[in-house]
């Protein structure tokens, strides 16, 4: 392809002689420079060349410098201009037309979407087969435009933006007051200049001092005492009685009240014996009259004797005894 680079070459220096720019460009001074740093970050995020991204980061700019009010040319050779200058900076060294392609690194013996080993009649002589089959080859084309498509998309808003952000007033951070330009121009209602900053201000916890190393800081959470993992672990032991026997609780167990499960169990054993004592009722026994403590509100005898004895009692009051009285009395309603 040496043809193509000689031909290259010479549509360069006809454009450049054709469009020489002036002196002095669109984008001057200290916004000069700061518009090239911001072109050399872009141009840096590259995986298979440093020349990748500078058609998107061109257009971009260029689109930005037209809805400023700059004519298309005049816009264009001003993006160009920017572009070659971030590029000189960054090193990079324009490669040939072969050198530049995509697939110049790949290996010439395997496909280039499978990976399968490519049959000899595809790489004897002079032919330079690709791919092992047409749906190896239709993969790999659609799969190449989806991505040049999508990134080129994500790289020229990249360079829109870097024109935009310019024209945007600075303001002053809400959280630490230092002045910015918001980063999305189109949100001009941007109150923080980070991340960092937004997240501080949503947290509006006053400072502290740590409790082992007393040092001032804003925790993240309003329970924070220590200001990091390593103050947390150095923090002084406290001594906690137990509150059975009153000997130190161990510091390893967390939250713990006991220093032992016998001191626990006893405590719980009493704690039930109370709870027994203080549902004792003093009542009257309904068959005997004598006062006993009740252990449930819903007893009623002392004993179980006194019990039996009324259950008896009850059931002699239903048994009826035949009489003479009661004879007569049901003789004379017959009759």
């Amino acid at each position: 392809m040496a043809y193509l680079d000689h031909y290259l070459k010479a549509r360069n220096e006809r454009l450049a002689n054709k469009h020489k720019p002036k002196a002095a460009g669109i984008l001057k001074g200290e916004r000069r420079r700061h518009v090239v740093d911001e072109v050399m970050d872009a141009l840096r995020d590259w995986r298979f060349s440093k020349f990748e991204n500078e058609g998107p980061i061109r257009y971009g700019l260029r689109s930005a410098l037209c809805l400023d009010g700059h004519r298309w040319p005049l816009a264009d050779m001003e993006a160009d201009l920017l572009v070659q200058e971030a590029l000189r900076r960054i090193g990079a060294k324009r490669p040939s037309w072969a050198e530049g392609q995509r697939d110049y690194t790949d290996p010439r013996h395997t496909c280039a979407w499978c990976g399968q080993d490519l049959p000899e009649e595809m790489t004897s002589g002079a032919r330079q087969g690709r791919f092992c089959s047409s749906l190896c080859a239709k993969s790999a084309i659609q799969k190449r435009t989806e991505e040049d498509r999508y990134h080129a998309s994500r790289t020229g808003t990249a360079a829109y933006r870097i024109i935009r952000r310019e024209k945007l007033p600075l303001r002053d951070c809400l959280q630490c007051g230092t002045a910015f330009r918001p980063f999305n121009y189109n949100k001009a209602d941007q109150r923080f200049c980070t991340h960092e900053c937004s997240q501080l201000w949503s947290r509006r916890i006053p400072e502290r001092e740590c409790k082992t190393c007393g040092t001032p800081f804003r925790p993240r959470a309003s329970s924070g005492i220590y200001c990091s993992i390593a103050c947390s672990v150095k923090r002084a032991a406290e001594v906690l009685p137990c509150h059975s026997c009153g000997g130190p609780v161990p510091s390893r167990a967390l939250n713990a009240k006991y220093c032992c499960n016998a001191c626990r169990v006893r405590e719980e054993r009493g704690k039930r014996a109370v709870a027994r004592a203080n549902r004792i009722l003093e009542k009257a026994c309904a068959h005997c009259g004598d006062i006993f403590s009740a252990k449930t509100a819903r007893a009623e005898y002392c004993c179980a004797s006194c019990k039996q004895l009324a259950y008896y009692a009850r059931q002699r009051s239903n048994v009826i005894y035949l009489t003479a009285e009661i004879f007569d009395g049901w003789f004379k309603r017959a009759a």
